[in-house]
């Protein structure tokens, strides 16, 4: 339970907290925090009357509002507003996105009440409803193992956790289970009716499968007909995704394939595709394992958009998902920054006829109408002998955030690394800006970490989040970087461990290193860590222990220099009303090289950074000596930008 919230006081926290306990069975006396006296509620009264309960007396509720008053009754006449129904639709064509999501919002609400009386009517004997149907499935790797074909990150080939490769349901599986719902519904119906489509497609949540999911899929079939002829079912399932599944008694009548517009982007031939399918497999530019790569051709493409061929294959939803790799591989090729994208919303597909086969293959016909920083929108025509299969409009992606740097460790995370090494210092990773937003930060941990230290990042605040992901990141960035100058080969990150010792020392865990021709065993290597303000600077070294620290250049007030330096100490400093900048750097600098002798021997400073003495400086190095040392530590330094490094190696191995 969070027990820690930066907007309570202290004692409101503890109330709700003994509360919490109580409500879950426990035995607390909560007199002491009710009862008048400091901190206790103004109004609050201890006194019991007689014949009335005792013990604690009521805590009075902050309902945040104001009691409300009308001086005017309401009007509640019925027919006197808008049916509920009209008003929705009202918001939903008010061509205001707000409010066409607040609508849909409404939706969700809806069906959320659907699910709990339909569940209730299961359970009743004669009171099943043919216009409604529940029913749930339940998913896993295990009962749907073609799932792990359509894991996002992918792993050594030997990795033995398939959760660390986080499997997702794809939208279009989703899809094809509320088709599937739409169905079974029109099974129980007068006629013969057929799903012929399905709109306004709204993906609220990954369904990942890090354990087995019971998911509950629903569905209502609407009383109004539109103006269209066309029955519709309101089909969801749970928080995860929603839709409206279209029913008639005929498919519509197939189109030959049109010429097409095109784009108002432009052209969409205008060059080949610069790979085929099994290049874009084998190089990531999509994640797909075999049972999800349907795309089977790759044509021509423009600013415009694509055309390829897709074929069905044995995984759940892999058509149309076929055809969502195509319109996510426009955006890896044609975009600089932020290549990575997934399928959010649908507004319409129609299907002129049943689904194909396994194995039979499709053309694919790609139009963008819309890119933005994050959505980019198109439709999508797929054609079976030259006449229309189905029509997608209004297939949106959205594009998740990456830069020139991220690409080749999304796709290549074996053999790239995220960050670079200090100037001058190849034993080093540098990492100068941490992951802020939240989903970029989700998506590298994911990267980096295996299931218990994945497990132990999310139980942090996110500032803490930042910190610790840049220093791990950095660490195995350097470990990697330099096993690779060893002759070892493909090295996935989360094939190293970064552990903390009893000391608190970071130390490398080397046990799952892949095995190198040539070596017989995995190099003893040492590791140091510091980060500041999210940013985060690592180093490694062979046999020998090492220190490292980092720091941004401030004006820091007297009362550190007070606190962390002798006066010996700070007559080495500038001093001169000119010299401010030069004297924030050097201070830097001098406290740099303590911290990083102090993380060479394990101890950190205690504490006591006078008892870290800066004996003498040079260009470039520091001397320190350490509390009971005979010898001075020599400690390299250098300046990059706004920060200021510090590093020392011990001149013998060390056990």
């Amino acid at each position: 339970m969070h027990t820690n919230h930066p907007r309570h006081p202290g004692l409101d926290q503890l109330r709700l907290m003994a509360c919490a306990l109580w409500t879950e069975g426990a035995e607390i006396d909560l007199s002491r925090l009710v009862t008048d006296g400091p901190g206790a509620p103004a109004d609050s009264d201890a006194d019991t009357a007689p014949g009335q309960r005792s013990g604690p007396p009521p805590i009075k509720l902050e309902l945040g509002a104001p009691i409300v008053h009308l001086d005017t009754p309401l009007e509640l006449a019925p027919g006197s507003g808008p049916t509920p129904d009209a008003a929705r639709a009202a918001l939903r064509d008010s061509g205001d996105p707000v409010l066409s999501e607040f609508a849909s919002l409404l939706d969700r609400v809806d069906a959320t009440q659907r699910e709990v009386l339909n569940a209730w009517r299961a359970g009743t004997p004669g009171t099943a409803d043919p216009t409604r149907l529940t029913k749930t499935r339940r998913i896993s790797i295990e009962t749907d193992p073609t799932l792990k074909d359509h894991s996002f990150f992918p792993q050594p080939d030997d990795w033995p956790d398939p959760i660390d490769r986080f499997p997702l349901v794809p939208m279009t599986m989703s899809v094809s289970m509320m088709l599937d719902a739409g169905r079974e519904l029109a099974a129980g119906l007068p006629g013969e009716l057929k799903v012929i489509g399905i709109e306004r497609v709204r993906a609220w949540r990954w369904m990942a499968l890090e354990e087995p999911i019971e998911i509950t899929i629903s569905a209502k079939l609407e009383e109004e007909v539109k103006a269209d002829g066309l029955r519709r079912a309101a089909v969801s399932i749970d928080e995860f995704i929603e839709g409206t599944v279209l029913l008639a008694d005929e498919w519509p009548d197939a189109e030959l394939r049109p010429p097409g517009e095109d784009s108002e982007r432009g052209p969409l031939d205008s060059s080949p595709v610069p790979m085929d399918p099994t290049e874009m497999y084998r190089e990531r530019w999509m994640f797909h394992g075999p049972a999800y790569q349907a795309v089977t051709g790759l044509h021509r493409m423009g600013p415009g958009g694509l055309t390829g061929s897709i074929t069905r294959t044995v995984g759940e939803g892999s058509l149309l998902d076929g055809a969502g790799q195509l319109f996510g591989l426009w955006i890896s090729i044609s975009m600089e920054t932020d290549r990575m994208a997934l399928p959010v919303r649908l507004d319409r597909a129609i299907f002129f006829g049943p689904e194909p086969t396994v194995g039979e293959e499709l053309d694919v016909r790609i139009v963008m109408r819309t890119v933005e920083e994050r959505p980019v929108e198109g439709d999508i025509e797929i054609t079976r002998n030259g006449r229309l299969w189905a029509r997608l409009a209004g297939w949106q992606d959205r594009r998740f955030e990456s830069d020139t740097a991220q690409w080749p460790v999304i796709r290549h995370p074996e053999s790239n690394t995220l960050t670079e090494p200090w100037p001058q210092l190849p034993q080093t990773a540098f990492m100068p800006v941490g992951y802020r937003a939240t989903a970029t930060r989700d998506y590298f941990a994911r990267r980096y970490l295996d299931g218990p230290n994945l497990a132990a990042y999310r139980e942090m605040n996110p500032k803490r989040q930042i910190e610790w992901l840049s220093g791990r990141i950095a660490a195995i960035d350097a470990a990697r970087r330099y096993l690779w100058q060893q002759g070892f080969g493909d090295i996935y990150p989360i094939e190293l461990l970064v552990v903390s010792e009893e000391s608190g020392r970071p130390r490398l865990d080397l046990s799952r290193l892949p095995h190198a021709a040539g070596v017989e065993q995995a190099p003893d290597l040492r590791l140091s860590i510091a980060h500041k303000n999210g940013s985060a600077v690592a180093l490694v070294a062979e046999g020998r222990e090492v220190g490292i620290d980092l720091e941004q250049i401030v004006e820091r007030d007297s009362s550190f220099e007070g606190i962390a330096f002798r006066d010996e100490e700070l007559a080495l400093l500038p001093s001169g009303p000119e010299e401010a900048e030069a004297r924030a750097a050097e201070l830097a600098r001098l406290w740099c090289a303590k911290e990083a002798v102090a993380k060479l021997l394990g101890t950190g400073l205690g504490g006591s950074p006078k008892d870290f003495t800066i004996e003498r400086l040079e260009e470039g190095r520091v001397f320190v000596r350490a509390p009971g040392a005979d010898n001075l530590f020599t400690v390299q330094t250098s300046r990059y930008g706004d920060w200021v490094l510090a590093h020392t190696i011990a001149e013998h191995e060390t056990d």
